[in-house]
């Protein structure tokens, strides 16, 4: 999703999806923007186009309308040292139902670049997480490896993303290949 751009989040609640997850919030203002574009009038700007969307059944869901504002689940992003250093006011807009820490590229922001697990990407995520936590919402995070998974549960993440389709993909092709080639 190109950084939450909203006729790409109306075409993606009209296609029937629920929750979005935009990537590279920094600001209040930018996720009070995108929580505009996910909502219907009064409490936002997403455009009414219910009889040609499939999220409304193409029209025949009499109550679309009415209830399509209530089921989006808009996850934000944080990648990056300004979306870090305004967190807690990130956290704390009305309509964002959630915060997810993207570590690589926040450790990149922070001069750490493929070091996700570097300690002070390490205490830059644990102090997004008590904002997140003062906010009472829930806080997600990319894990980069199973440990790390591990971890960031016991640590209260809520959720928590392990590997990726294509990574996932290419593992179990690289064991296959490996077996075939007795390698296994």
């Amino acid at each position: 999703m190109p950084f939450g751009e909203p006729v790409a989040l109306k075409q993606y609640l009209d296609m029937g999806l629920h929750t979005l997850l935009v990537p590279m919030v920094d600001t209040a203002e930018h996720a009070r923007a995108m929580v505009r574009a996910c909502r219907y009038p009064p409490h936002g700007i997403r455009g009414v186009s219910s009889a040609t969307s499939r999220g409304a059944n193409f029209g025949s869901d009499a109550n679309y309308l009415h209830e399509a504002n209530d089921k989006v689940t808009l996850i934000v992003q944080i990648e990056s040292t300004t979306g870090l250093a305004n967190i807690a006011e990130i956290a704390a807009v009305e309509g964002v139902d959630a915060l997810f820490i993207g570590p690589s590229d926040l450790a990149a922001s922070m001069g750490h670049l493929g070091q996700p697990t570097h300690p002070a990407v390490v205490e830059a995520i644990a102090t997004a997480k008590a904002a997140i936590d003062g906010a009472g919402k829930p806080a997600g995070i990319f894990a980069v490896n199973p440990e790390h998974a591990r971890q960031s549960i016991a640590a209260g993440f809520r959720f928590v993303s392990v590997g990726t389709d294509i990574g996932l993909l290419i593992s179990g092709a690289q064991k296959v290949l490996g077996e075939v080639r007795g390698q296994g």
